[in-house]
């Protein structure tokens, strides 16, 4: 080194020696712990101090017991048995410190040198006459110096591997930095614990979700212990619809057969009404005439008797004049012969013109009842016809509404068979979302988890340069799921608004043949009551005519109670409908609950992605601004005279080794050391970090010089300052 100067010693004078031979001793290397390492001295300048001859034979400061050269080797550094080094290049017990020597020179460069300068002084007294001792002790010497430039050509090799070693798994350059190296080791065994602590963690989250899978894998049973149970009783459902189908198939043809023989019932009545039109017109002129017939016979009846009680009256007259006229019985009896011939004549005469009379008003009456009946008959065929051609119309209304009927069946189970097919078919994409919003809910989960860590590696950013990147795993798992998810739900969708449509039409449809029915219905109505009241019209006229509007009624009756029939079908038809409507809309607010539930989870996941890339791109330039400043700051420190104070305030200049609140120490080495631990970041009191001004201004000068770094300076503000996400997103947009 440059303070060790090397003294001039006088030539070796010629004098008595007087050599004492010391026991043996095999060449040791002790390592003094307390000694601080200006202390030690190196091999090379043992090799110096040999060559400059400060230990001579025949000075007045070497002894025979060789006090120069046993303080000399005393003082060498080497390794006890009590205080081995460790493969990590550090000692076992109690601090050592290190201070920068020159660069040492290899022994066997010296030896010569000294042997040269032995043998030199061995000649020069040689003259003394104890050259045998001499060189049996220089023997001796040269034993226990090729001794120890073995074991220090060990220790060299030994810390080079060391060194190497040290450079392979650590910052660090080599052995020499023990305050480094200290902390390096301090930060592994924290970390060591600190893994060991979040397996700890990650162990009980990994049974909490083992213990969810059980409670899910319960549920997912009892779902489908459900579902089983509801196929049953769908399956019930169907059967009892199924006889209820076949029911109402045999009623309708059993209406049908009805109706045939309704319609062969009023042919028959149609014909047996002819005839009984005609003879009713029959009987209604010889009522006539027999009424007329018999109002005549009783007047005269009347008149005769009216006659002959005037005849028993004038008989008995007689009969008390008999005796009184007998004698004129003759000339009586020619009188009342005479009168007798005249009153039959006369009413032979009235007889002849009341017949005439009646006869001439017979006659006019029977063409006034022959025109009546013409009339009438007329007006009968004409209603007969009306009603023949109204009942046509009924019957083929009656097939047309039976086909409408058969129809709107047919479209009826269909629909009923596209419902429950879309009911299953929503069961089938309910569990497909539930298992969508479990594997969400896992992903959540495991987002939270990496959102945690990414908080403490956020918190813990100063304890590791190393930042933490998430699994890959996590990655695909989460880009599996979102894709899935989507498709599923674009899947989802489609079927929805073709469900929709279909059930849009369908109620189009239903709408459109309900108002027809309706109209049809109230026309029907209306021309049963025109028909009721043309038959209850035409039933006065007779028993055949009331018979057929019973008959008819009968029929409308029947009719009417078809039409209940079919209200009831159509009752039990809209219930369905609105059954199905029901579902539907049931269908409907669930599948917007899970596109919620799907646009707020997707939502979330959008805020993570966007926090862990912005945790991720703060972290980056964090390490790079560090890798910056610790360069820079090494380079200050090579460039800077001692006593002039760094980067970091007056609390860290008692050491190189200084720690902050955060437990972030500051860089003492050209490399970048790792981030390490310090004592006061384990206690629950953290201190302030104390910032220098200077390096903060000159990091965001930097920033500012460069427009594209702006955004990484918002990121490095909202990290240092703890922005919140909307704040960061709104500087970033502005910037």
């Amino acid at each position: 080194m440059d303070d060790i100067a090397t003294p001039v010693t006088p030539p070796p004078q010629a004098q008595d020696l007087e050599i004492r031979e010391t026991p043996h001793r095999p060449p040791n290397i002790i390592v003094d712990v307390s000694t601080p390492s200006s202390a030690l001295v190196t091999p090379s300048e043992f090799a110096t101090a040999e060559s400059r001859s400060d230990i001579t034979l025949g000075s007045p400061s070497a002894s025979l017991d060789e006090r120069a050269i046993d303080n000399t080797a005393d003082s060498l550094t080497v390794l006890d048995t009590e205080t081995p080094i460790t493969p990590h290049g550090g000692l076992s017990q109690g601090p050592a410190f290190m201070t920068d020597h020159p660069p040492s020179t290899d022994a066997t460069d010296n030896e010569p040198r000294v042997e040269d300068a032995v043998q030199t002084e061995c000649v020069a007294e040689g003259e003394g006459g104890s050259d045998i001792k001499l060189r049996e002790r220089l023997k001796v010497v040269e034993e226990r110096f090729s001794d120890i430039s073995t074991s220090f050509k060990r220790l060299q090799a030994e810390k080079v591997a060391a060194d190497k070693l040290i450079k392979e798994i650590s910052p660090l350059e080599g052995i020499s930095d023990l305050d480094g190296l200290r902390a390096y080791l301090t930060n592994q065994k924290m970390k060591v614990e600190l893994s060991a602590e979040e397996i700890k963690r990650l162990a009980g989250q990994i049974r909490q979700q083992e213990e969810r899978l059980e409670e899910v894998r319960e549920m997912h049973k009892m779902e489908v212990s459900s579902q089983s149970d509801l196929i049953e009783k769908l399956r019930q459902q169907l059967t009892e619809s199924e006889a209820l189908l076949k029911v109402a198939e045999a009623d309708t043809t059993s209406s049908k057969n009805t109706i045939s023989q309704h319609e062969v019932e009023i042919e028959r009545l149609k014909r047996s009404l002819k005839d009984e039109e005609e003879k009713r017109t029959k009987a209604i002129t010889l009522l006539k005439t027999v009424r007329q017939k018999l109002t005549k016979a009783e007047k005269d009846r009347d008149d005769v008797i009216k006659e002959r009680e005037k005849d028993k009256e004038d008989m008995s007259a007689s009969r008390a004049e008999i005796e009184r006229i007998k004698t004129d019985a003759e000339r009586a009896k020619n009188e009342r012969e005479r009168d007798i011939a005249g009153i039959r004549d006369r009413f032979e005469r009235e007889l002849k013109e009341t017949k005439e009379r009646y006869e001439k008003e017979l006659a006019s009456r029977k063409g006034q009842y022959e025109l009546e009946a013409i009339t009438t008959k007329a007006a009968h065929s004409k209603e007969l016809s009306t009603k023949t051609t109204r009942i046509a119309n009924l019957e083929s209304t009656v097939a047309s509404l039976a086909n409408e009927k058969d129809s709107l069946f047919e479209q009826c189970q269909t629909r009923q068979a596209e419902a429950e097919s879309a009911q299953s078919h929503l069961q089938t994409v309910q569990n497909q979302l539930n298992e969508m919003q479990f594997q969400l809910r896992e992903a959540e989960d495991r987002n939270s988890l990496l959102a945690d860590e990414l908080d403490e590696l956020r918190n813990g950013s100063r304890l590791s340069t190393h930042s933490p990147t998430p699994g890959p795993e996590v990655a695909r798992l989460l880009s599996e799921a979102e894709g899935k998810f989507e498709g599923r739900l674009s899947e989802m969708r489609i079927k929805l608004r073709a469900i929709e449509k279909e059930r849009n039409e369908a109620e189009d449809d239903w709408n459109k043949t309900l108002a027809d029915r309706s109209k049809e219905i109230e026309k029907l109505r209306f021309a049963l009551r025109q028909a009721e009241d043309k038959w209850i019209e035409s039933g006065r006229v007779g028993k055949g005519m009331d018979e057929k509007v019973a008959s008819l009624e009968q029929n409308v009756k029947e009719l009417q109670s078809q039409r209940d029939r079919w209200q009831q079908d159509q009752s039990i038809l809209e219930e369905q409908l609105r059954q199905v409507q029901n579902k539907l809309q049931t269908t409907e607010r669930d599948h917007a609950g899970a596109l919620e539930k799907a646009n707020s989870l997707e939502t979330q996941f959008e805020e993570i992605k966007n926090r862990e890339t912005s945790l991720k791109m703060s972290n980056k330039t964090l390490r790079d601004e560090l890798r910056k400043v610790q360069s820079s700051a090494a380079l200050l420190e090579r460039q800077r005279p001692g006593g002039v104070g760094g980067f970091w305030s007056g609390a860290n200049t008692g050491s190189q080794s200084g720690k902050n609140g955060n437990g972030v120490t500051s860089p003492t080495s050209p490399r970048p050391s790792s981030p390490t631990v310090s004592e006061a970041g384990a206690t629950p009191a953290k201190q302030e970090e104390e910032v220098n001004l200077e390096y903060i201004r000159n990091v965001i000068l930097q920033f500012l010089e460069h427009k594209e770094m702006r955004p990484n300076l918002v990121r490095v503000l909202s990290t240092i300052l703890r922005f919140t996400p909307q704040e960061t997103r709104r500087l970033i947009a502005k910037v």
